[in-house]
């Protein structure tokens, strides 16, 4: 101070996408998975890059170099058991950063032997249910945009981003990809709800949740274990940094 110098304080504005783990479905031909609740911002200050109809006009706080976020990505829920003593499936587990929580999907429902099916799972979107048995309610807890939808019925498919069945698509790596689909598969790091299996066979698993976070060129960030990655996005993209997140770990920012 003396020397007429102050500590300079740089902030970064920054985007983000949180997916949820996707739940599993129902044994013995029980309803499918939920997928894992979605949550992104309005890409307004990295680009303006394309966001489903879920981030517009979703901000997000700007970041102050020498930051460091424990970030984590939810698992997907494992599918119910089956013949016999059929289970619903498990939920997914949340994925987090900082503020912002994404909601796993909801298991899907069954029907034990002599009963009539079972609901869904409520979770970021319900599972279905299983013969006669209601959806798991969506948006579970409540956040404003929904970060996901209602189960359907009857085995069918669970919740999904933007609807039974229907994820939510993103251009937040610098390419178009889907995901937080109802009932799709167990694909890695899309948090999709887990597929309705036939009769007489276990459930399916739902697929793990992801976390990116994209900054500025200007920015430099960081992120652990090495499972992890960042990238620069190449022009005409502006060089703005990525940081993908496929297993919890440790988001830095300088």
């Amino acid at each position: 101070k003396s020397q007429g110098t102050w500590p300079q304080f740089i902030e970064y504005g920054i985007d983000y996408l949180v997916v949820a783990g996707g739940g599993g479905s129902g044994g013995d031909n029980g309803g499918g998975g939920g997928a894992g609740g979605y949550r992104e911002s309005s890409g307004a200050s990295t680009g303006s890059f394309t966001v489903s109809p879920l981030g517009s006009g979703v901000t997000f706080s700007a970041i102050e170099a020498g930051s460091s976020f424990a970030i984590t990505v939810g698992a997907g829920g494992s599918g119910g058991s089956g013949p016999g003593t059929p289970s619903r499936g498990s939920p997914g587990s949340n994925s987090i950063f900082s503020t912002i929580t994404s909601t796993g999907g909801g298991g899907g429902g069954t029907h034990p032997t002599g009963t009539g099916g079972t609901a869904g799972i409520p979770g970021g979107s319900g599972g279905s249910g299983s013969r006669g048995g209601p959806g798991g309610t969506g948006n579970t807890p409540p956040v404003s945009p929904a970060q996901g939808t209602d189960g359907g019925t009857d085995q069918g498919n669970g919740g999904g981003a933007l609807g039974i069945g229907s994820g939510a698509a993103s251009s937040i790596t610098g390419s178009a990809v889907t995901r937080s689909a109802g009932s799709t598969g167990n694909t890695a790091n899309l948090g999709n709800g887990g597929i309705t299996p036939p009769d007489n066979v276990p459930g399916n698993s739902g697929g793990s949740g992801t976390v990116v976070v994209r900054g500025p060129a200007s920015s430099s960030l960081g992120a652990a274990p090495g499972t992890n990655t960042v990238s620069t996005l190449p022009a005409p993209e502006g060089s703005y940094k990525i940081a993908t997140f496929t297993v919890s770990g440790t988001l830095t920012v300088d």
